[in-house]
């Protein structure tokens, strides 16, 4: 009896081991051989399986366009102030922004560039229907969204982010030998923000028609941000500021109108004193990166340190910008920062590192406007106060995310007009060769080196 039961089970472990045999591969995900089997296929697909060369071409003739609606405005001068607002994908933040723009005194006067890492109609038209100040739009050509299975996106052969050096060595992922200072593997919608920030600062400086040739202030901000109606007002008598503590042999490099440390819901002695003040200080990237100003003279300190910025491992545009004041510039920059801020951030949930499930994005627009509303007659002071603050060296530690000598590469590419840098970076080059003339619609010949 005892040996019939023993063979009855011995019957049964094998029935379940044939069928979980059978069965098994379809419900156990890829191990790591066969994900790099899969890869190897999907790196012989096509290229329309691996980017939108229609909406790359799209793009680049966008960005080509000349025309402002300039009719109805005064031509830009080095006496105006050019906006340049980062633009991802949330849609009722950036409607609160322009909106808060539309009622700023003197806006007008501006050019307003807004720069997209995403080619969306709804926002497209959202900023397109505004006529209040002269407006351009721009694309980062180098968006995950145009090269979505492929680098500057995510390849298929890319190490995965948690996988570990060693392993990442056994499977011979493309990039297994550049972890990052945390033993971690490159993520495209992480690096994707610091590369559109920089190649955005280079295409405005340098290759825009309306711009590569204004000596003027560049004010930037992004699409979750909330302005005030006297932001002009104000960072005009800051301009004055900084000119007559230049005459005392006080440099100011940059202008901040906006600081985190303010809350309109905190009760204010006295608002009108405070809506005076500035503050003479360092610029330090965690208290001063909102709403900043960089000049032309600013701009050319910054760009000779590009190789110290592309190569930095940390996946912030702001703590790779304060990296290179550390170590490049090796020279404190200092600023006027607007006690009551100008420009406020209002983005609670829904970027990189915010990841509310449920969020009110009209919370914070709906405070401000009662904040303008109730101290309106304060806005509009010609007068300020000028308060010195001293901060010693701020030795940063890098947050890792930017380890991949691709990044690097493209990163110090930005300098050039992005046809060059399809002819001159092989791995584009590659991808490219049977459309560049589909790109370059003028048969213009470049200069680069294929």
């Amino acid at each position: 009896m005892i040996r019939r039961k023993l063979f009855l089970r011995f019957i049964c472990l094998v029935v379940c081991v044939t069928l979980l045999w059978m069965y098994l591969p379809s419900y156990v995900p890829l191990n790591h051989q066969q994900h790099r089997e899969l890869s190897k296929r999907k790196s012989n697909s096509s290229a329309d399986d691996l980017f939108d060369f229609n909406l790359l071409r799209d793009i680049i003739e966008s960005n080509d366009e000349q025309h402002l609606d300039e009719n109805k405005f005064n031509p830009l001068t080095d006496d105006n102030l050019v906006i340049i607002v980062q633009v991802h994908k949330r849609l009722k933040y950036l409607q609160n922004l322009i909106d808060s723009l539309s009622k700023v005194k003197f806006i007008e006067e501006t050019l307003i560039i807004f720069s997209h890492d995403l080619m969306d109609e709804q926002i497209n038209n959202s900023i397109k229907e505004n006529r209040f100040a002269k407006i351009k739009q721009i694309f980062f050509p180098f968006s995950t969204q145009i090269w979505y299975n492929t680098f500057p996106g995510q390849s298929f052969n890319d190490c995965p982010r948690d996988i570990g050096k060693k392993k990442a060595l056994e499977i011979n992922c493309d990039n297994a030998d550049q972890p990052d200072s945390y033993g971690h593997y490159r993520e495209s919608n992480v690096t994707q923000t610091k590369h559109h920030w920089w190649w955005k600062l280079w295409y405005v400086m340098e290759h825009l028609p309306q711009t590569k040739k204004h000596h003027g202030d560049f004010l930037f901000i992004e699409e979750d941000h909330y302005v005030s109606p006297d932001l002009i007002h104000r960072w005009k008598l800051m301009k004055l500021s900084r000119k007559d503590l230049k005459e005392s042999d006080t440099v100011v490099d940059i202008l901040t109108m906006g600081n985190y440390e303010f809350n309109v819901q905190k009760p204010i002695k006295n608002i009108q004193a405070e809506m005076k003040k500035l503050n003479l200080t360092n610029w330090f990237s965690s208290k001063h990166n909102m709403a900043f100003t960089i000049d032309r003279a600013l701009w050319s300190r910054i760009k000779s340190c590009q190789f110290e910025f592309c190569s930095f491992d940390d996946y912030n545009w702001d703590w790779s910008l304060q990296h290179i004041i550390n170590v490049c510039l090796k020279q404190k920059l200092r600023t006027l920062v607007t006690v009551v801020p100008r420009v406020f951030h209002a983005g609670t949930c829904g970027g990189l590192h915010h990841k509310k499930k449920q969020c009110d994005e009209n919370s914070e627009a709906n405070k401000l406007k009662k904040f303008f509303e109730k101290n309106h007659e304060y806005q509009f002071i010609d007068e300020v106060r000028i308060e010195k603050h001293t901060s010693g060296y701020k030795r940063i530690i890098n947050n890792g995310g930017w380890s991949d000598r691709r990044d690097h590469q493209l990163c110090q590419q930005y300098q050039l007009p992005v046809l060059q840098i399809f002819h001159r970076n092989q791995y584009f080059y590659k991808l490219l060769e049977n459309n560049l003339y589909k790109l370059d619609k003028k048969n213009d010949k470049l200069s680069s080196d294929k």
